[in-house]
């Protein structure tokens, strides 16, 4: 009773080595956690991009960014009604808009269609920065998979101001699913003369965020309601999985 495979001693030590398993699992997950919202894991390097402002097609349903053209790309083409439902779109690497290794040109002045008129990397880091993903019309917003396959965007620069209302992030809304994606050192600025909302990966939300992070700073002042939120700033009929917001 006391020392056989089922004995009250064996069972005590069972439990004994479960509980310290659990608590090193733990530590583990907690160290992980620290390294992924502290940035300490991100590595830039040069990116590799035969079509920059082009997604790579792998497979009939995947799309792939691989640089800031392409991210570039990707918020122009669902501003303009491709939904991107029932598609993936991934993250091949990790991206960072401060830094030349990203771009395949960082000085290249031909995106003034997808309204950036002057060296690229110049006026998404400054001036009014990145023009979110999709339109407060839901038709010209994202209903696909966003993929970020553990990856991260890092130096996410948005400089808004208007009379108008404004809903802002990485993306304006997401009606599909955002997942496995990092954003790092994120830098929102809003200044709204109506009403407001502002989210670091989405200013409104409707379906699904899966193990994703933010870091970062979100400013906005205004004379409306303002709804203001690290991962996201509104909320609706949706589910948030394994986040992290600093």
């Amino acid at each position: 009773m006391l020392t056989g495979d089922n004995g009250i001693l064996t069972q005590a030590q069972r439990a004994k080595e479960e509980t310290e398993k659990a608590a090193r699992e733990e530590e583990r997950d907690l160290a992980e956690l620290e390294a992924i919202v502290t940035g300490k894991d991100i590595v830039i390097t040069p990116v590799h991009d035969e079509n920059p402002g082009e997604l790579e097609k792998e497979g009939s349903d995947t799309f792939v960014i691989n640089s800031i053209e392409d991210l570039v790309f990707l918020s122009y083409d669902v501003t303009n009604g491709n939904t991107y439902n029932g598609k993936t779109v991934k993250l091949a690497t990790n991206l960072d808009f401060s830094s030349d290794k990203s771009y395949v040109n960082p000085n290249r002045t031909d995106f003034g269609k997808y309204g950036y008129n002057g060296p690229l990397k110049q006026k998404l880091t400054s001036d009014t920065g990145f023009i979110p993903i999709g339109s407060q019309d839901r038709r010209n917003s994202f209903y696909g998979i966003l993929d970020g396959d553990n990856k991260a965007i890092c130096s996410l620069y948005i400089n808004m101001n208007s009379e108008k209302n404004i809903v802002a992030g990485l993306f304006v809304a997401n009606y599909g699913e955002i997942k496995n994606l990092g954003l790092v050192n994120t830098n929102i600025i809003v200044q709204g003369e109506l009403n407001t909302i502002v989210g670091g990966l989405n200013g409104v939300t409707y379906k699904n965020i899966n193990n994703s992070y933010v870091t970062g700073s979100i400013n906005v002042t205004g004379k409306g309601y303002m709804v203001i939120g690290g991962l996201c700033g509104a909320m609706k009929k949706m589910q948030i999985l394994k986040i992290a917001t600093i």
